[in-house]
Protein backbone atom coordinates (compact mmCIF):
# COMPACT_ATOMS: atom_id res chain seq x y z
CA UNK A 1 0.00 0.00 0.00
CA UNK A 2 1.21 3.46 -0.90
CA UNK A 3 1.72 6.44 1.95
CA UNK A 4 0.62 9.42 0.69
CA UNK A 5 2.88 11.94 3.12
CA UNK A 6 0.76 14.99 3.97
CA UNK A 7 3.25 17.13 5.81
CA UNK A 8 3.97 19.71 3.78
CA UNK A 9 0.46 19.89 1.93
CA UNK A 10 -1.31 23.29 3.14
CA UNK A 11 -5.27 22.99 4.49
CA UNK A 12 -7.11 23.64 0.98
CA UNK A 13 -4.73 20.78 -0.24
CA UNK A 14 -5.79 18.56 2.28
CA UNK A 15 -9.66 19.58 1.43
CA UNK A 16 -9.21 18.93 -1.98
CA UNK A 17 -7.46 15.65 -1.15
CA UNK A 18 -10.42 14.24 1.15
CA UNK A 19 -13.10 15.54 -1.06
CA UNK A 20 -11.33 13.21 -4.22
CA UNK A 21 -11.25 10.11 -1.79
CA UNK A 22 -14.90 11.03 -0.98
CA UNK A 23 -15.78 11.03 -4.57
CA UNK A 24 -13.65 7.80 -5.44
CA UNK A 25 -15.13 6.03 -2.32
CA UNK A 26 -18.08 6.70 -2.91
CA UNK A 27 -19.17 7.60 -6.79
CA UNK A 28 -21.98 9.78 -7.80
CA UNK A 29 -24.85 7.49 -9.16
CA UNK A 30 -25.18 7.11 -13.17
CA UNK A 31 -27.98 9.67 -14.65
CA UNK A 32 -31.08 7.69 -15.45
CA UNK A 33 -33.08 9.12 -18.57
CA UNK A 34 -36.09 7.73 -19.04
CA UNK A 35 -37.83 7.44 -23.05
CA UNK A 36 -40.36 6.82 -24.90
CA UNK A 37 -41.24 7.71 -28.69
CA UNK A 38 -44.74 7.68 -29.29
CA UNK A 39 -46.81 8.33 -32.27
CA UNK A 40 -49.30 10.60 -33.12
CA UNK A 41 -52.79 11.28 -34.95
CA UNK A 42 -50.77 12.36 -37.71
CA UNK A 43 -48.86 9.76 -38.44
CA UNK A 44 -45.88 11.08 -37.30
CA UNK A 45 -43.62 10.19 -34.16
CA UNK A 46 -42.66 12.52 -31.18
CA UNK A 47 -39.49 10.97 -28.43
CA UNK A 48 -40.22 12.16 -24.84
CA UNK A 49 -37.68 12.07 -21.72
CA UNK A 50 -38.07 12.57 -17.76
CA UNK A 51 -36.06 12.32 -15.05
CA UNK A 52 -37.86 9.77 -13.73
CA UNK A 53 -41.46 8.03 -14.63
CA UNK A 54 -43.56 11.14 -13.48
CA UNK A 55 -41.63 13.50 -15.50
CA UNK A 56 -41.66 11.12 -18.84
CA UNK A 57 -45.13 11.18 -18.38
CA UNK A 58 -45.88 14.87 -17.59
CA UNK A 59 -44.55 15.64 -20.79
CA UNK A 60 -46.20 12.32 -23.31
CA UNK A 61 -49.18 14.24 -21.69
CA UNK A 62 -48.35 17.88 -22.81
CA UNK A 63 -47.03 16.40 -26.10
CA UNK A 64 -50.25 15.17 -27.03
CA UNK A 65 -52.51 18.06 -26.07
CA UNK A 66 -50.11 19.71 -28.22
CA UNK A 67 -50.45 16.94 -30.84
CA UNK A 68 -54.46 16.40 -31.27
CA UNK A 69 -56.33 16.10 -34.54
CA UNK A 70 -57.12 18.72 -36.35
CA UNK A 71 -61.15 19.81 -35.95
CA UNK A 72 -63.54 18.05 -38.31
CA UNK A 73 -64.79 20.42 -40.38
CA UNK A 74 -68.31 21.95 -40.23
CA UNK A 75 -70.99 19.78 -42.17
CA UNK A 76 -72.95 22.06 -44.80
CA UNK A 77 -76.41 22.14 -44.35
CA UNK A 78 -78.45 21.50 -47.94
CA UNK A 79 -80.77 23.58 -49.12
CA UNK A 80 -84.76 22.56 -49.86
CA UNK A 81 -83.84 22.73 -53.75
CA UNK A 82 -80.37 20.80 -53.54
CA UNK A 83 -82.03 18.14 -51.82
CA UNK A 84 -84.59 17.55 -54.08
CA UNK A 85 -81.90 17.72 -56.75
CA UNK A 86 -79.99 15.08 -54.22
CA UNK A 87 -83.24 12.43 -54.33
CA UNK A 88 -83.44 12.41 -58.25
CA UNK A 89 -79.62 11.96 -58.41
CA UNK A 90 -80.64 8.93 -55.83
CA UNK A 91 -82.95 7.47 -58.30
CA UNK A 92 -80.52 7.87 -61.66
CA UNK A 93 -76.89 7.37 -60.10
CA UNK A 94 -76.74 6.65 -56.24
CA UNK A 95 -72.97 6.36 -56.23
CA UNK A 96 -72.63 9.65 -57.71
CA UNK A 97 -75.25 11.18 -54.82
CA UNK A 98 -73.86 9.19 -52.20
CA UNK A 99 -70.30 10.89 -52.31
CA UNK A 100 -72.34 14.47 -52.32
CA UNK A 101 -74.41 13.54 -49.61
CA UNK A 102 -71.01 12.56 -47.22
CA UNK A 103 -69.07 15.29 -48.94
CA UNK A 104 -72.11 17.75 -47.61
CA UNK A 105 -72.65 15.82 -44.48
CA UNK A 106 -68.69 15.74 -43.38
CA UNK A 107 -68.00 18.74 -45.30
CA UNK A 108 -64.95 16.80 -47.22
CA UNK A 109 -64.73 15.03 -49.78
CA UNK A 110 -65.29 11.09 -49.63
CA UNK A 111 -61.24 10.36 -50.69
CA UNK A 112 -60.52 13.07 -47.20
CA UNK A 113 -63.17 11.48 -45.19
CA UNK A 114 -61.93 7.82 -46.10
CA UNK A 115 -58.24 9.25 -45.33
CA UNK A 116 -59.09 10.85 -41.77
CA UNK A 117 -60.97 7.72 -41.03
CA UNK A 118 -57.77 5.78 -41.61
CA UNK A 119 -55.53 7.70 -39.71
CA UNK A 120 -58.17 7.65 -36.98
CA UNK A 121 -58.12 3.44 -37.18
CA UNK A 122 -54.01 3.61 -36.95
CA UNK A 123 -54.12 6.52 -34.13
CA UNK A 124 -56.65 4.30 -31.81
CA UNK A 125 -54.12 1.21 -32.73
CA UNK A 126 -50.87 2.43 -31.72
CA UNK A 127 -52.26 3.76 -28.68
CA UNK A 128 -54.06 0.06 -27.97
CA UNK A 129 -50.74 -1.45 -28.54
CA UNK A 130 -48.70 0.91 -26.43
CA UNK A 131 -51.40 0.56 -23.79
CA UNK A 132 -50.79 -2.71 -23.77
CA UNK A 133 -47.34 -2.98 -23.78
CA UNK A 134 -46.85 -0.56 -21.00
CA UNK A 135 -49.53 -1.97 -18.91
CA UNK A 136 -48.06 -5.73 -19.28
CA UNK A 137 -44.91 -7.28 -17.80
CA UNK A 138 -42.29 -8.45 -19.78
CA UNK A 139 -42.45 -11.78 -17.75
CA UNK A 140 -45.65 -12.12 -19.83
CA UNK A 141 -45.37 -10.49 -23.18
CA UNK A 142 -41.60 -9.63 -24.08
CA UNK A 143 -41.88 -6.46 -26.94
CA UNK A 144 -39.84 -7.63 -29.32
CA UNK A 145 -39.95 -7.00 -33.27
CA UNK A 146 -40.59 -10.66 -33.85
CA UNK A 147 -43.02 -10.69 -30.99
CA UNK A 148 -45.08 -7.60 -32.23
CA UNK A 149 -45.01 -8.88 -35.74
CA UNK A 150 -46.43 -12.21 -35.25
CA UNK A 151 -48.59 -11.19 -32.87
CA UNK A 152 -50.18 -8.38 -35.93
CA UNK A 153 -49.93 -11.32 -38.43
CA UNK A 154 -52.34 -13.20 -36.07
CA UNK A 155 -54.78 -10.86 -35.28
CA UNK A 156 -55.27 -9.47 -39.41
CA UNK A 157 -55.74 -12.87 -40.42
CA UNK A 158 -58.62 -13.58 -37.59
CA UNK A 159 -60.10 -10.03 -38.61
CA UNK A 160 -59.65 -8.74 -34.99
CA UNK A 161 -59.52 -5.34 -34.05
CA UNK A 162 -56.73 -3.89 -32.70
CA UNK A 163 -57.98 -3.50 -28.78
CA UNK A 164 -56.31 -3.83 -25.71
CA UNK A 165 -58.39 -6.69 -25.05
CA UNK A 166 -57.76 -8.24 -28.26
CA UNK A 167 -54.28 -8.08 -28.14
CA UNK A 168 -53.96 -9.84 -24.92
CA UNK A 169 -55.93 -12.72 -25.85
CA UNK A 170 -54.14 -13.14 -28.89
CA UNK A 171 -51.04 -12.84 -26.82
CA UNK A 172 -51.82 -15.60 -24.57
CA UNK A 173 -53.12 -18.26 -27.73
CA UNK A 174 -49.64 -17.56 -29.32
CA UNK A 175 -47.96 -18.14 -26.50
CA UNK A 176 -49.51 -21.17 -25.65
CA UNK A 177 -48.70 -22.89 -28.48
CA UNK A 178 -44.79 -21.81 -28.13
CA UNK A 179 -45.12 -19.43 -30.92
CA UNK A 180 -43.83 -16.00 -28.62
CA UNK A 181 -40.37 -14.94 -27.89
CA UNK A 182 -39.39 -14.72 -24.39
CA UNK A 183 -37.27 -12.04 -22.66
CA UNK A 184 -33.58 -13.63 -22.00
CA UNK A 185 -32.66 -14.17 -18.24
CA UNK A 186 -30.57 -12.31 -17.34
CA UNK A 187 -27.05 -13.45 -16.67
CA UNK A 188 -25.95 -13.62 -13.29
CA UNK A 189 -21.94 -13.27 -12.82
CA UNK A 190 -22.27 -14.60 -9.09
CA UNK A 191 -24.07 -17.63 -9.62
CA UNK A 192 -21.96 -19.07 -12.74
CA UNK A 193 -19.43 -21.44 -12.80
CA UNK A 194 -16.22 -20.71 -14.16
CA UNK A 195 -16.91 -22.07 -17.31
CA UNK A 196 -20.24 -20.15 -17.93
CA UNK A 197 -17.81 -16.61 -17.36
CA UNK A 198 -15.14 -18.01 -19.53
CA UNK A 199 -17.88 -18.60 -22.08
CA UNK A 200 -19.84 -16.08 -21.11
CA UNK A 201 -16.56 -13.23 -21.73
CA UNK A 202 -15.79 -15.15 -24.86
CA UNK A 203 -19.05 -14.99 -26.65
CA UNK A 204 -19.06 -18.80 -26.94
CA UNK A 205 -22.03 -21.21 -26.17
CA UNK A 206 -22.24 -22.65 -22.99
CA UNK A 207 -21.80 -26.15 -22.75
CA UNK A 208 -24.20 -28.64 -20.62
CA UNK A 209 -23.61 -31.15 -18.60
CA UNK A 210 -24.22 -34.00 -20.90
CA UNK A 211 -21.37 -32.36 -23.24
CA UNK A 212 -23.46 -30.90 -26.06
CA UNK A 213 -24.33 -27.56 -26.70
Amino acid sequence: MTELNTDNMSLSQLKELAEAQALEANPEPEETVYRRTVTNFDGTESTYEGADMESLLDAVIQGRAEHQPAPAPVPKELTADEEFVLAQEMASSPSKAFRKLVTSEFGAPVADVKARLQKLAEYEANQSAETYVASTPVTEFFPCPANGKRVQESMRAAGLEITVANISATVKALDAKGLLEHAPVPFDPYGATLEELKAKTLGLPVQDSDGGF
